[in-house]
């Protein structure tokens, strides 16, 4: 059997079949190798600019849409920040329903995230616009979530305060 008795495993295999054929490899050859591995490896590196999520009081929102049949770059930006708002404020409610328990949410707790969450999805700012050449756009549109922190905040501590008195 081959495979039931492997000679070599993993790594060892390649140093040993690097080994075997080092005295045939010049040294002027195997500069242009480790020129090709290191442009490879740092071709591949990610835009820092390109996440969605939260980072600290910051919320960035990813969306990708349709724009070639729109001329008006105004028209555009305007229903890509519409389709923000609503990514925005689906993911923003999500988040606080993970964030407080539901022995904590009541109607005041509800009408203030509610209004916070509204005011946050009005101030939003565009990060980054980049058209496609499959007629998408994809756009980054960050908000700044202090408030929400805060009202998060307040509302589990104003609910702990109220059940340490009971």
């Amino acid at each position: 059997m081959i495979f039931s008795q492997p000679r070599f495993s993993g790594v060892f295999f390649c140093i040993e079949i690097f080994q075997s054929f080092w005295p045939a490899i010049h040294m002027k050859s195997i500069y242009p190798f480790i020129l090709i591995l290191i442009l490879s490896c740092s071709s591949t590196s990610s835009n820092n600019n390109a996440w969605e999520g939260i980072r600290g009081n910051i919320f960035r929102v990813a969306v990708y849409q349709f724009t070639a049949d729109e001329d008006d770059l105004n028209k555009v930006k305007e229903n890509i920040f519409e389709a923000g708002k609503r990514r925005a404020a689906l993911l923003l409610v999500s988040y606080s329903s993970l964030i407080i328990e539901r022995s904590r949410v009541n109607a005041a707790s509800d009408a203030l995230l509610n209004k916070v969450i509204i005011e946050i999805i009005e101030q939003g700012k565009l990060v980054s616009m980049n058209f496609k050449d499959t007629g998408y756009a994809l756009v980054f549109i960050e908000y700044d979530i202090t408030t929400l922190t805060e009202a998060l905040s307040e509302i589990n501590r104003d609910n702990s305060d109220s059940n340490n008195k009971q």
